[in-house]
């Protein structure tokens, strides 16, 4: 299993319910988060999104061990599924 399914994976297994009144993930992600995001989605790999966005892959993969990062990463990646 790649890294990046194993870190989805496992910050799935630890993800928070949703609360009334926060505002959704999205809202709270940087412009280098959502470069990554955006690199994630369009490269496939940790390494090439990470090359792409001007990240370390090290970063990047602290990233996906974040509860919010990973939520808004699958919410973006089921939104693109859904678009094909």
């Amino acid at each position: 299993m790649s890294k990046i399914w194993q870190a989805l994976k496992e910050a799935e297994q630890h993800r928070e319910p949703a609360v009334a009144g926060v505002p959704s993930p999205h809202e709270r992600l940087s412009a280098e988060e959502e470069a990554a995001l955006c690199a994630l989605l369009a490269h496939g790999s940790v390494p090439a999104a990470a090359a792409a966005c001007g990240l370390s892959q090290g970063t990047l993969e602290s990233w996906l061990r974040t509860p919010r990062f990973v939520a808004v990463y699958h919410a973006a990646s089921r939104a693109a599924r859904a678009r094909r």
